[in-house]
């Protein structure tokens, strides 16, 4: 697990307060390589330099593929976000959250409040989701994100979410490339498993 903080204690409110709080995740699953092994990557940043959060992380699971560590990558912005929450209990504003996987995106963004279907694929991360996160007291807003711009396009080139995009593409990446599942203690269960 990799966790890189910037910024003072207090940037990620401020940020969410005045809206230039943006966030984009991916994921990755190399199944020739470990077929029950997918990651995430995430990075929170303001807009206006307040601060950034960056991070990612390997899954062991039998359920494993690239769809579940899009939304891994989706829990730990909805998690980080909850945390600033906890902080200010009060915050209002927005963040933006980014995404390359639509399917992923659109069901994080109408998520019951409720209920999450036993049957439901990866109901454990959307289950932890809306438990966790249904009472932020700030609005979410979900974009889609082209993938790999940057293979057609100069990175400079890029708008700020697509540059993002390629970064965790990255770090989704390596997570899988240097995972070494000797040196892995064994993987405990999300909260709501």
């Amino acid at each position: 697990k990799s966790l890189c903080l910037v910024g003072d204690d207090n940037w990620l409110g401020e940020a969410i307060e005045a809206g230039t709080c943006l966030a984009v995740s991916d994921g990755s699953y190399i199944r020739e390589w470990y077929p029950n092994v997918c990651s995430a990557a995430f990075i929170l940043e303001c807009s206006e330099g307040r601060g950034r959060i960056i991070g990612s992380f390997p899954e062991q699971t039998m359920a494993a593929n690239a769809y579940r560590g899009e939304l891994l990558g989706l829990m730990a912005i909805h998690l980080i976000l909850r945390a600033a929450n906890k902080v200010k209990p009060k915050l209002t504003g927005s963040a933006i959250i980014h995404s390359d996987c639509l399917g992923a995106l659109g069901k994080v963004a109408d998520l019951p409040t409720n209920r999450i279907p036993s049957r439901c694929r990866h109901s454990d991360i959307l289950k932890n989701i809306m438990i966790n996160c249904s009472e932020l007291t700030f609005a979410l807003v979900y974009r889609h994100v082209k993938a790999h711009q940057d293979d057609a396009a100069k990175y400079a080139t890029l708008g700020r979410p697509a540059q993002l995009n390629c970064i965790v593409d990255m770090g989704a990446k390596t997570v899988i490339w240097k995972y070494d599942k000797r040196t892995r203690p064994a993987q405990s269960t999300l909260p709501q498993e």
